[in-house]
């Protein structure tokens, strides 16, 4: 018997198999899409620190708006009582992913997915 083509039952195989292959690959790419968007905002913040750190050096200025990819901003400001950058208010959203930043008294920024 010359056969063309595939039966129904091959194909529904099929499709149940790319179906449990996307049930588990897609929750990892959003992981990694949030740690992505988590990477570039921690990399722009900790830019806008060491800038505001500089220009607090050279002329004394103690605030800086910090702009971000998407439009996101973060408003950083130097406490000159302790010398330490501060971010007053830092809660960027980054290719539609929430991200709640810190920074800590050594200025080293850490930038979390806000779940």
């Amino acid at each position: 018997m010359d056969r063309q083509g595939f039966t129904l039952i091959e194909l529904l195989v099929a499709i149940a198999i790319v179906g449990i292959i996307s049930m588990v690959a897609v929750p990892l790419l959003m992981q990694h899409k949030a740690r992505a968007a988590a990477g570039v905002a921690t990399a722009s913040i900790s830019s806008c620190v060491r800038e505001l750190v500089a220009a607090y050096t050279d002329s004394g200025e103690s605030s800086q708006i910090c702009h971000l990819p998407d439009g996101a901003s973060c408003s950083l400001n130097i406490d000159t009582n302790t010398q330490t950058v501060q971010a007053t208010t830092c809660s960027p959203v980054i290719s539609g992913v929430a991200l709640f930043c810190t920074i800590d008294a050594s200025g080293r920024v850490n930038c979390q997915p806000n779940t």
